[in-house]
């Protein structure tokens, strides 16, 4: 219907410098309607509001959030195939976060679309 969701993939609260796996269920809501996924990366410093910690309970310093995007990936070439468009997507993240990859036997990825994509790391 035109409308933007934002789905935070991981389902909770990220650890603290870290990062849970990534559930299927957002990116296979868009594989099945065929739009784009715009992946957008949320950063804390200092990390404020983690979870099991007090509302109360924040730093000295103020938090600044930073906010960056990523290039947009058609969904629709990922039909019938969400769990290969999660893994990359979670794989991106991981990268650009500085975080161990996942395993690449994880990984399935439409032939046609992204066998190339430098943003898959092995």
């Amino acid at each position: 219907a035109g409308f933007s969701v934002l789905i935070f993939p991981e389902g909770t609260r990220s650890p603290p410098r870290g990062l849970h796996p990534f559930k299927r269920g957002a990116f296979e809501l868009a594989a099945r309607g065929g739009v784009e996924v715009l992946p957008i990366l949320l950063r804390c410093e200092p990390p404020a509001l983690g979870k099991g910690a007090m509302f109360w309970d924040f730093p000295i310093e103020p938090a600044v959030l930073t906010v960056d995007l990523e290039e947009p990936i058609d969904a629709a070439a990922w039909t019938g195939k969400s769990r290969g468009l999660r893994a990359l997507v979670e794989s991106s993240y991981r990268q650009r976060l500085g975080l161990p990859s996942m395993s690449p036997a994880t990984m399935t990825q439409p032939a046609e679309t992204v066998m190339n994509d430098p943003r898959v790391s092995e």
